[in-house]
């Protein structure tokens, strides 16, 4: 890897998702999604193995042999970046080749993908759940409950 590939713990960057898999063989595979670009700060590096789960266990051909431990056959060797969206989220892992580095931004806390509400779908939320059913003290009853 040159050294322009390089990132430095703290960076901020643009990244496409990598991820490991299982395909239709059970060998185990990166992925990458390239659907849409996600924005985070470097948190470390790792590498992720592809190969092959073998299960081990006993072998029978006519007589009991001994018994063979499960292990992995690596095939191929990644070097992963982690990233994180925000302070308290999981890290993500992207390849280096899908990392780009932007500008400097305010990283949040805890990031969450739950869209912005307009103030007039707001109102209209709350004027719909003032005709939802409710018991005696005012609680939203259950739905198919009688109204106590």
């Amino acid at each position: 890897m040159s050294d322009k590939e390089r990132f430095k713990i703290g960076d901020c960057v643009a990244f496409s998702l990598s991820y490991m898999t299982y395909d239709s063989k059970g060998a185990r595979v990166l992925v990458t999604s390239k659907s849409r670009l996600l924005k985070g700060i470097i948190a470390g590096a790792c590498y992720r193995h592809e190969g092959v789960n073998h299960p081990g266990g006993n072998s029978f051909d006519g007589e009991m042999t001994e018994y063979e431990d499960p292990w992995f056959e690596s095939t191929k060797r990644h070097f992963l970046y982690k990233i994180k969206e925000g302070m308290m989220n999981k890290e993500h892992l992207a390849l280096p080749k899908d990392i780009k580095l932007i500008e400097p931004f305010k990283i949040p806390i805890l990031k969450t993908h739950q869209p912005e509400y307009t103030e007039a779908w707001r109102k209209m939320m709350s004027e719909d759940s003032k005709n939802w059913p409710r018991d005696s003290k005012g609680r939203w009853a259950k739905l198919g409950e009688p109204n106590v």
